[in-house]
């Protein structure tokens, strides 16, 4: 099972890498979940202040919204313990599915399932007409698609470069 990203962590003024995390490194949390928790927000704290260079095309604007959307999902997830977490891996595998999405195809909205913390990517076409792919770190990617009376779904394998063509097509299908 994947490592979560964490629930929010109370007073160590994280939100999704958006703001340093105790610059001291201090231990805030006497648990050993708490420490777990802290030492993750650091890591993406980190990560999210790396130098990357990206072009354009691969929809860096998607990835700064996904950090915001996850930063909304973790302060919910602090008061809900009831949410699932966040995989780590998800985040990383999100970025590699904005950056193989074709230039075509408009961005999708954004969500984290609460069921099982994966990140949701959805196209809406009008009236029961959507599309939507579920990214939780692993090498597959959910897939459902609702147009009208048909219903189709299933996992496809993915690679950081080439989204099944048979997803492709159903979102083309939806925005059309």
């Amino acid at each position: 099972m994947p490592e979560p990203i964490s629930t929010l962590v109370i007073g160590i003024g994280m939100v999704a890498g958006s703001s340093l995390v105790n610059p001291r490194g201090y231990q805030n949390s006497v648990s050993s979940d708490g420490q777990r928790i802290e030492n993750t927000a650091r890591e993406i704290a980190s990560r999210s202040q790396e130098s990357v260079s990206l072009s354009h095309s691969e929809r860096t604007h998607l990835t700064t919204e996904l950090r915001e959307v996850i930063g909304e999902y973790l302060e919910d997830a602090a008061t809900d313990p009831d949410l699932a977490l966040t995989p780590k891996l998800a985040f990383t595998r999100a970025r590699e599915f904005f950056k193989a999405l074709p230039k075509d195809l408009p961005d999708p909205e954004l969500a984290i399932d609460p069921d099982d913390g994966a990140i949701s990517l959805e196209w809406y076409g009008g009236y029961r007409k959507v599309a939507s792919v579920s990214i939780n770190g692993s090498q597959r990617l959910a897939f459902a698609m609702i147009d009208g009376a048909n219903i189709m779904n299933g996992a496809y394998g993915f690679s950081e470069d080439k989204i099944p063509e048979t997803v492709l097509s159903a979102i083309r299908e939806i925005i059309s």
